[in-house]
């Protein structure tokens, strides 16, 4: 079950929380085992369409690189101290199991985007004056990728970044630097709820205010 500490990545002001037990590579398995039962036809057209199809593209395995180095603890949130509304601030974390693996998943997915979108890369390219870019910036030594638009109609400027514990995204930059900037301190509003200790555990709890 969900103990405190798991929950100290979640501001104690957050207006909207929740936090979750998943195993993300179990329940593909078992999405791949019921497709299977109700329609083998299907499971092998979406074998051979998708975790196939990333593997001729970007080198990778859903489940070696992608699902399998990922902790099952998740917690969402959006709080009004890190400059977010109830939608926009939405920032989500999930613990890791392998951050190196985790690192080199998104350094190809990263690498694939920049070139994609005919981004500036590392040598100093000049950035287009117009479209997507994927920039960087940094918080206590975190860098942080995010999607930048410049002369388009984008509502958000998606971020994620990977610490040694954790990988988070976000709708903005911004969020990503005040979680990071906050660190994990044990005053979540989830934390403080009695539903943990007094019930016995919990595999997952939600809160809104």
């Amino acid at each position: 079950p969900l103990a405190d500490a798991d929950l100290a990545l979640i501001p104690g002001d957050a207006t909207v929380a929740a936090a979750f037990r998943l195993n993300a590579e179990t329940i593909y398995n078992e999405f791949l085992t019921s497709l299977g039962t109700f329609d083998p036809h299907a499971r092998d057209e979406f074998l051979r369409e998708v975790p196939r199809g990333l593997e001729r593209e970007l080198g990778l395995s859903i489940t070696d690189d992608i699902l399998r180095p990922l902790g099952d603890t998740w917690c969402l949130w959006s709080a009004p101290s890190e400059g977010g509304l109830v939608f926009t601030g939405l920032t989500l974390a999930v613990t890791v199991k392998d951050r190196d693996r985790c690192r080199k998943t998104l350094d190809k997915i990263t690498g694939l985007l920049r070139r994609e979108l005919g981004a500036p890369g590392d040598a100093g390219e000049r950035r287009p004056r117009r479209g997507f870019s994927i920039e960087s910036t940094t918080c206590r030594g975190v860098a942080i990728q995010y999607l930048n638009a410049i002369g388009e109609e984008c509502p958000a400027a998606p971020a994620w970044c990977l610490t040694d514990t954790h990988f988070y995204i976000s709708l903005f930059p911004q969020m990503l630097k005040a979680a990071l900037a906050r660190g994990a301190t044990i005053e979540s509003s989830l934390a403080r709820q009695p539903a943990l200790k007094d019930r016995g555990g919990a595999l997952a709890v939600t809160y809104a205010d």
